[in-house]
């Protein structure tokens, strides 16, 4: 955690700084991959992609010079949080389960544009931001985001921080707060002003006006949801939410079985199969799990062996592995583990030049959000 919080500002990504452009945008994307991977640095009209009926995107192919690109950050890591004053030039990014795994990077985002405005798409569905709206993103889930040139601010928040009452861990979190509504103008007002007066903020000012900023955005998010229509056929239901949690927490032991927890929680075979009658019912649920738990470990240690992997959460069965595995991420164990060893040579090489050292100061940050979330827990703030 920094000591104060003029220090805090550890350094700012500047891509003028670079002698070419493609040696500018090499460096963005190594700089921001912890949290998305950049499929182009295109300047369209801003749609949103279109898939087909086999769910295939198409990206578009750049349409102006090199030269076009630029970007310009400036980051402070305030305790529990970190901050990001954002200038960029149009880029289309995405997040999904290899990004998500290689970076293990689990927090929430909250994403708002000073200037310009973005689209962006996941589970939910397709939502544009303008400036003003605040959207609140879930790091576990995937997500697409296509915006043209702009000025944006990003908030990242360990879930031990930040709690949404509708928060359960491996369901899509994602909150919406309009620029038109009271609750959105007043988080949105309470952002700009944060990152304005934040390198002037004494340490002492920071260790206790931070909590109150996390307090205040769980507040309105939760104001907000409270507010909207009920529904939205992605809300889940408090049993539902309780069996997740329980879960989470037994991923790996074998007796996690649909008569064990149907015990647990007084619900019948049928009922517990309609709780989870999105995923496929609960059996499918606990698979895709299982499987992501088997991705993460993957990533995080591709010299482990995948047959200890997938033994270690519950998959006996080599090939039954396998295919449940490339039925869900599209690629197989071995082209996952294979991946990752080759990205892994690869910021070797690049964490060697000085120009690249930006990231891996970032990528120590959102790793180190949950340690500094536990400390502000028992801090009672």
């Amino acid at each position: 955690m920094a000591s104060n919080a003029a220090s805090c500002e550890a350094f700012a990504f500047d891509s003028s700084r670079y002698a070419s452009d493609p040696e500018a945008r090499a460096a963005w994307q190594h700089f921001i991959e912890a949290y998305f991977d950049i499929l182009s640095f295109d300047r369209t009209d801003g749609r949103v992609l279109v898939e087909d009926p086999s769910g295939d995107r198409h990206p578009l192919a750049a349409t102006q010079a090199e030269s076009d690109f630029y970007a310009q950050v400036r980051l402070w890591h305030p305790g529990p949080v970190i901050v990001s004053d954002t200038r960029v030039s149009a880029q289309h990014w995405i997040r999904d389960h290899e990004a998500r795994a290689r970076a293990q990077v689990d927090h929430l985002m909250l994403y708002m544009h000073i200037e310009g405005a973005s689209h962006i798409r996941n589970e939910r569905g397709t939502f544009e931001v303008a400036p003003g709206d605040i959207v609140l993103l879930d790091l576990a889930s995937r997500h697409e985001v296509r915006m043209g040139d702009a000025h944006c601010v990003l908030l990242t928040i360990p879930r031990l921080a930040l709690k949404p009452h509708e928060d359960v861990h491996g369901v899509p979190y994602f909150a919406y707060l309009s620029a038109d509504s009271a609750v959105g103008r007043l988080l949105y007002e309470h952002v700009i002003s944060l990152v304005r007066h934040l390198p002037d903020l004494s340490p002492e000012a920071v260790s206790w006006l931070i909590p109150g900023s996390i307090a205040l955005i769980s507040g309105s998010v939760n104001a907000a949801g409270a507010a909207a229509d009920g529904t939205d056929p992605a809300v889940v239901s408090p049993i539902a939410r309780r069996i997740q949690r329980y879960v989470e927490a037994n991923l790996a032991a074998g007796s996690l079985t649909p008569v064990v927890v149907c015990e647990r929680f007084g619900v019948s075979r049928s009922r517990l199969h309609r709780l989870f009658g999105s995923s496929g019912g609960f059996t499918r649920y606990v698979q895709a799990r299982r499987l992501t738990r088997c991705l993460e470990s993957m990533a995080s240690d591709p010299q482990r062996n995948i047959a200890d992997i997938a033994y270690e959460w519950g998959f006996g069965n080599q090939s039954a592995f396998s295919r449940a595995f490339k039925r869900q991420f599209g690629m197989s164990p071995r082209e996952v583990k294979r991946g990752t060893l080759d990205r892994k040579r690869t910021d070797t090489a690049q964490a060697a030049s000085a120009e690249m050292a930006p990231r891996s100061v970032l990528t120590e940050w959102l790793l180190a959000l949950n340690a500094d979330a536990m400390a502000l827990r028992r801090s009672g703030k």
